[in-house]
């Protein structure tokens, strides 16, 4: 597990994790690790857009990252604080280390839809149930036939590939 007892090594953690994000953050201190904002770049701040930006919280303990809305630090803290003293999940997203392995692989393709088997692995520990599923996505609307587990996230990933490459995936595997 790496050591999180400072800002700096807080910030190479946050390197190790975004290693093509070359983004400056502001890093808090609080009882039970860091708050992470990304510093907005003096372009986004002429354009009005250093509101709204995500918060990172990394426990120092377990150093699992969970995203937040742009609530403010002490909200963040608070809510981790509080959901942890009373056994409750947290509100935030955990985005590190990654809870599943998503794989895909097409069964169908027409002019209009395309059909993906889905199997979800548990990385987690202790793991969840795998699960496997077909799911079908209309190319025009997005709207799916069949649903399972991140089955947006399915549609997502599939539709920035389309996008990117100017054809769906034939197969893929990510985590989330």
């Amino acid at each position: 597990m790496p050591d999180l007892s400072t800002r700096e090594h807080t910030r190479e953690y946050l390197a190790e994790i975004f290693p093509s994000d070359d983004r400056e953050w502001r890093i808090h201190q609080f009882p039970h690790g860091w708050i992470c904002q990304p510093e907005p770049t003096p372009e986004q701040l002429a354009a009005g857009q250093a509101l709204g930006r995500t918060n990172l919280l990394i426990d120092a303990h377990t150093a699992v990252v969970l995203e937040y809305p742009s609530w403010s630090i002490d909200m963040v803290a608070d809510d981790y604080t509080t959901t942890k003293q009373n056994g409750l999940p947290p509100n935030g997203r955990q985005i590190h280390p990654p809870l599943w392995r998503l794989s895909i692989h097409r069964l169908h393709e027409t002019p209009d839809t395309i059909t993906y088997h889905v199997e979800l692995l548990s990385l987690a520990t202790p793991p969840a149930e795998p699960a496997e599923y077909d799911l079908t996505i209309d190319k025009r609307t997005f709207q799916r036939t069949g649903n399972g587990p991140l089955s947006g996230i399915v549609i997502a990933w599939t539709e920035s590939r389309n996008r990117q490459h100017g054809a769906w995936p034939a197969r893929g595997t990510w985590n989330v």
